[in-house]
């Protein structure tokens, strides 16, 4: 059963059903064990609840193809377009994003980056989103990651990024799947510039309401995004950024337990190293250094989450709240 709300998306009921077969025409969104409401986002002019992630997009200009990059040539286009709108700090390497994108990643824990992409009638990719799936520690099932988005500057504002994203949770959701578990939550960093966009498309933002009511923003840290071997330290320029964090709960209750394992499986996803990639006089030293520094990520962020109650407003909820006289911190 699906319903329009006022922001004239499509927000389709799922219940507990068989998660689809390889070549399943079952909704892509349908997964065993999912949240009894996943919000797909589908654009009512161009998208349907037979949409498949892959699909054509029809606007006033034409018709737009959105696609999962898979080869070489369109991994480089989409990396160029982030590397356009992001700062140096926000973006790895585009060798290292290759490797993210194709590898073989069968057995562990996440798959490798979908990057969903809208090619024009030219064959120019105007817009691209990198995700990445990743299964939770505790049993807490898995999580969604946003990794880079972009749109150029001409198509911004027409829904292209909706379209990206609702297509990255219907490739999520099958990812979780093939991880052996469900999806629980999406979790991303957040510019200022993106609040809007992202609020639109159901995510919240996290606060720890304090006992004399002060509510003060949980903001994420993002990992560095590169690291000297030999040493295990971040390299030259790689720093961590702490950037404002948006959240959704697809209708369950997010908790501070679901945040600090989502949390935990962006560091799961960074800091996936292995032992022998390691150099120098001593590579089981370095190694340390390395798991060190995501230890000291996760433990500050659980501690970010102390001394008050869990909620998640929305920009216009926290709008009211601040209208009423209600006080807000955002400690970034």
């Amino acid at each position: 059963m699906s319903r329009r709300n006022r922001e004239g998306e499509v927000t389709v009921d799922i219940g507990f059903v068989a998660c689809p077969s390889p070549g399943s025409q079952v909704h892509p969104m349908i997964s065993k064990g999912a949240p009894a409401t996943i919000r797909c986002l589908l654009d009512v002019c161009s998208r349907d609840q037979n949409a498949q992630p892959e699909c054509v997009l029809t606007r006033d200009t034409g018709e737009y193809h959105i696609e999962l990059a898979t080869d070489v040539s369109r991994v480089n286009d989409c990396y160029d377009l982030f590397a356009r709108h992001l700062l140096p700090t926000e973006i790895e390497r585009k060798g290292r994003f290759k490797e993210n994108a194709l590898l073989d990643m069968s057995g562990k824990p996440y798959v490798p980056y979908r990057v969903f992409y809208v090619r024009g009638r030219g064959g120019e990719i105007v817009a691209a989103y990198a995700t990445n799936t990743v299964r939770m520690r505790g049993n807490r099932g898995a999580v969604f990651l946003g990794a880079y988005a972009a749109t150029s500057r001409q198509y911004q504002g027409v829904g292209f990024m909706r379209e990206l994203y609702a297509s990255a949770l219907m490739q999520s959701v099958r990812d979780a799947c093939s991880l052996g578990t469900t999806l629980q939550l999406a979790l991303g960093e957040c510019t200022e510039a993106g609040r809007r966009t992202w609020a639109r498309l159901g995510r919240k933002e996290p606060y720890i309401r304090r006992p004399d009511g002060t509510h003060v923003a949980v903001y994420v840290v993002q990992p560095p995004l590169s690291f000297n071997l030999a040493t295990g330290l971040p390299s030259t320029g790689a720093t961590t950024v702490n950037e404002r964090m948006m959240v959704d709960g697809f209708g369950s209750k997010v908790t501070k337990d679901l945040l600090i394992g989502g949390f935990g499986g962006l560091c799961d996803w960074t800091g996936r190293r292995e032992s022998d990639e390691f150099a120098g006089d001593n590579p089981s030293a370095s190694y340390a250094v390395y798991r060190s520094c995501f230890s000291g990520l996760e433990r500050d962020f659980a501690t970010r989450l102390n001394g008050g109650t869990l909620v998640l407003l929305s920009i216009d909820e926290r709008a009211a709240l601040e209208f009423m006289g209600v006080t807000f911190r955002d400690p970034l």
